[in-house]
């Protein structure tokens, strides 16, 4: 996490249909990750993912993102630059924010408190 973001972002692009889900599945043997053999990680192909995603066109897609704002976040030390999902530790009471992208807009969906194990 970069100290000045305000918020640890997932984005979550869904296909609208069965055959795009199929495309974007990583064991499918002729869709989207079978051109990119050895790569068990799809973060690593981030900015390709997206000019494909823009290739094929958005409204194929349910987009969600989930918010966790820096507020919530537990941060160990101020030498702590970048987290990855499973290093991140919440303060209590912290909740999760859920949002739909629609015509063109974030629209806020709702918020979750979340569960420590």
């Amino acid at each position: 996490m970069i100290k000045k973001l305000a918020a640890y972002i997932t984005v979550n692009f869904t296909g609208k249909t069965e055959q795009e889900k199929m495309y974007w599945n990583i064991d499918n043997p002729s869709g989207y990750f079978s051109y990119y053999k050895g790569v068990t990680e799809p973060y690593f192909l981030s900015n390709e993912i997206k000019k494909h995603l823009l290739e094929r066109g958005l409204d194929n897609y349910d987009i969600t993102a989930m918010v966790i704002y820096k507020k919530d976040i537990q941060i160990y030390s101020d030498d702590d630059l970048e987290f990855l999902p499973d290093d991140l530790d919440f303060k209590p009471d912290a909740y999760t924010y859920l949002y739909h992208f629609k015509h063109n807009h974030w629209v806020f969906d709702k918020a979750e408190k979340i569960k420590k194990d």
